[in-house]
């Protein structure tokens, strides 16, 4: 988390801060009402209601991108400020896409369609990662609007609309420590975060 809000600030950026607990909880900000909400670590665990509530706010025009890795699999029930009774990991996360955490040698991510111009001046590719969470099926209904990856028919950096919003789900859990030593990775960054802003 804290490189990517270090970076947020360098550049001028601005946003609201809470947590998945508070929101959980119903404490500060809520989804509603912001036009695009970032997941800037890894989200392993969503309440039930919070994860009906994060694709709720997606389908009625709502924007996320998340720069975690394996997020949004699993389940975890709160009661009385104790998370309690976790699940095992689905095959699909709260949106509705499958993914799959999966390790390599170093490789890079080279955008194979961008519609939603996220590697704009950047030569179209990002990287090198060693750890990825590969899309293996988009959500019902959906289809690349962006799509990155370390080759072999596979996406890992995906940008799909969900109904009325939009989704784009940064693909492996490296990319907020390479904020600091790519100029590539800090471009699409901006560019993902200014179409969070709209």
């Amino acid at each position: 988390m804290g490189p990517l809000l270090r970076f947020l600030d360098r550049s001028g950026i601005r946003y609201d801060l809470t947590t998945d607990l508070a929101l959980a909880l119903g404490h500060g900000p809520r989804l509603a009402g912001h036009p695009g909400v970032a997941l800037v670590g890894d989200e392993p665990w969503l309440t039930p209601a919070l994860a009906a509530e994060l694709g709720a706010y997606v389908q009625a025009g709502g924007h996320v991108a998340s720069f975690g890795g394996d997020s949004l699999r699993r389940r975890v029930s709160l009661t009385a400020a104790v998370l309690s009774a976790p699940t095992p990991p689905s095959s699909q996360n709260a949106l509705g896409e499958a993914t799959e955490q999966a390790r390599g040698p170093q490789a890079s991510l080279a955008a194979s369609v961008d519609h939603l111009g996220l590697f704009a001046g950047t030569g179209g590719v990002v990287g090198p990662f060693t750890i990825f969470d590969e899309s293996v099926r988009l959500p019902a209904g959906s289809r690349a609007l962006t799509a990155a990856g370390r080759g072999g028919g596979h996406s890992e950096l995906v940008g799909y609309h969900l109904g009325r919003g939009l989704v784009i789900r940064i693909g492996t859990p490296q990319w907020a420590a390479a904020l600091g030593t790519s100029a590539a990775v800090g471009e699409v960054t901006k560019r993902t975060w200014a179409l969070l802003s709209r």
